[in-house]
């Protein structure tokens, strides 16, 4: 056991909930467009809670560091696993952390929610996120806001997304990504069968990534929530995406 003390098989996922629970809720929506979306930074706010967690120790910004990533990682190799969510926001888990949680999800068949906000994540740990998302075809969330991703990440994961099928919310607001990364990731997207929710709000977007943005509006078939917020994209360019996204029934973009 690590200085931490961490049992994984109470501690995988902070709500009480078995491993079906959480299929049946809403985990994620967005408010109507005329409303300001919520943050992304802290996924279990966004959440309705059961009364009591599994433990009083919730994994959310406990610090757990590397220490704690690699005991998580035997734990899911180990196949012992019951619990469908990995609450990882706020632990300093860095690249080599998040890399050694990517290799040992490729094979496992429960966590659908793996929740990695605020970890000082970088492109390296990006390519084994990647390797994650081309052979698990169970994960439909993966929260990566405020990390350090920036293009290099963006273009890893998005080469993942081209062959994942069953992604269907990404969150990676405010990673110093600009248009090399947003571009990539749109290319990768446009026939995506499964994923819902883009945020990649609060990053260098610029008007260069419009026509690849256009095109992923008019591609796209499962795409229904885009937030662009706070990224460095014109109000003509702004003009252009809504025009855009009125020909989509139902489609929700925040700009």
């Amino acid at each position: 056991m690590s200085e931490f003390a961490i049992d994984p098989s109470r501690l995988l996922n902070p709500l009480q909930t078995t491993s079906n629970r959480l299929e049946a809720q809403t985990p994620f929506t967005l408010p109507s467009e005329k409303s300001n979306p919520p943050s992304s930074l802290d996924y279990e706010t966004l959440n309705p809670k059961p009364n009591q967690p599994i433990t009083g120790q919730p994994l959310t910004g406990r610090g757990i560091g590397l220490a704690g990533a690699k005991q998580i990682a035997q734990f899911l190799e180990s196949g012992k696993n019951t619990d469908n969510a990995l609450f990882l926001a706020k632990n300093n888990l860095g690249d080599a952390g998040v890399t050694q949680l990517s290799k040992a999800l490729q094979n496992d068949k429960l966590v659908k929610h793996f929740i990695l906000s605020q970890n000082n994540i970088t492109s390296f740990a990006a390519a084994g996120l990647a390797d994650l998302l081309k052979v698990n075809h169970v994960i439909g969330w993966l929260i990566l806001s405020v990390n350090k991703l920036k293009d290099a990440g963006l273009v890893a994961i998005a080469e993942g997304l081209k062959e994942n099928k069953s992604l269907e919310h990404l969150i990676v607001d405010g990673n110093e990504v600009g248009n090399e990364g947003m571009i990539a990731l749109a290319q990768a997207i446009q026939t995506h069968p499964t994923l819902k929710t883009l945020v990649i709000s609060n990053n260098a977007i610029t008007s260069l990534s419009l026509p690849t943005l256009l095109e992923l509006l008019k591609t796209n078939t499962t795409l229904s929530k885009l937030d662009l917020q706070n990224n460095r994209l014109t109000d003509d360019d702004k003009r252009q995406l809504r025009e855009a996204a009125k020909k989509k029934p139902g489609f929700i973009l925040y700009l």
